[in-house]
Order: structure tokens, then sequence, then C-alpha cells
């Protein structure tokens, strides 16, 4: 049965796990895009930062939307939970290296830290296929790209804050295969 793309139920996974990877690269992928242009109004300070914001703290809504047919509401909520924590904590950031608030940027870089590492465990929690420190870990570098990318904005480097996003784009694309590798595995393919 594995050969037609249908599982034991009849469902046709080859659709199903095609639609999987497709939406969880578009959720992501919007985060890292929105979480760019978010980086980019706060530290300009150019008008319509608030409708930027605002916009960038309703994708988390996607990302998990991404989890509700294969985890349940419960956790699908959950999701949303920590990744709304995450873009808060994204924008406190950009708003701390903005006005040069050393111990508030610092105070955020461990938040984002203790996030990560909420998101990996949860992540474990949900389904212990998801190998908590590689999960911890496209987290991390998620969060190092975008603090690179608020440096390099910062400071006119435009070129290199380019060349960051698209690192933290990969990495993010990275982490939406991963998560989707995990539900195939073990949702889907059963």
């Amino acid at each position: 049965m594995a050969d037609s793309g249908t599982n034991g139920g009849g469902k046709d996974t080859k659709q199903e796990t095609t639609n999987l990877y497709c939406n969880m690269e578009r959720a992501f992928g919007e985060y890292a895009f929105w979480t760019r242009e978010m980086l980019v109004f706060v530290v300009s300070g150019v008008n319509g930062r608030t409708e930027v914001i605002e916009k960038y703290k309703k994708i988390p809504d996607n990302i998990a939307s991404g989890f509700k047919d294969y985890y349940g509401v419960s956790i699908c909520n959950g999701i949303k939970t920590l990744y709304y924590e995450q873009a808060l904590l994204m924008i406190e950031l950009a708003r701390a290296y903005t006005y040069e608030n050393a111990v508030l940027y610092d105070g955020t870089i461990m938040r984002l830290e203790r996030n990560n590492a909420d998101l990996a465990a949860y992540f474990f929690t949900v389904n212990p296929i998801y190998d908590e420190a590689k999960t911890r870990g496209f987290l991390q570098q998620n969060v190092g790209d975008t603090v690179a990318q608020i440096h390099r904005r910062f400071r006119g480097e435009f070129d290199g804050e380019i060349a960051s996003f698209d690192s933290a784009y990969g990495n993010i694309i990275g982490l939406a295969d991963y998560i989707a590798d995990n539900i195939v595995k073990t949702e889907i393919s059963v």
C-alpha cells in the first residue's frame, strides 16, 4: 500500500504530506519575513511600525494552525502561546537595541533563550520523536540571525543585514521541514 500513496485508512498520504510541507514552510516563512519587517520598522523608526507590529503578532496563529490536524486544538494553542511570547520578545529586543537599553536587551536575550528551551521541550513533550537539542538549535540559530539583522540594520550594513535574513529564512524553513518530517513519521505514514 505504501507505493499507492495511501495509508491503511485510505488517506492520500502523498497529497497530505505535500500539503503539510507547503503549509509549514509558508507559515514559518511568513514568520521570518514579518520578523524582518518588524525589525526594519522598529529599528528605523519609520511610520507604519504600529501596523507592522500588529500584523507580526498575528503570525503565531498561522504557525499553530498547521499543527491542529495532527496534535489537536489544545497543543495547537500551546504552540501559539509560545510563539506569541517569542514574537513579543523579538519586538522588545528590537526596541531595546534601538533605544540602547543594555539591561533590557540582555534580559530579553535571556528570556528568548528560555522561550527557545520551552518551545523545544514542548515539541518533545508533544511527540518524543522531536530531538529537543536539535529543535533548540534551530530556534537559537533563528534568534542569533535576528540579532545579527538588528545590529546590521542599526549600523546601516544593509548587505550584511540581507545575508543575516537569508540565513534566518533558510534556518526557519529547515525547522519547518524538520517539524513536518516528524509529523509525517508519526501521524501521516501510520
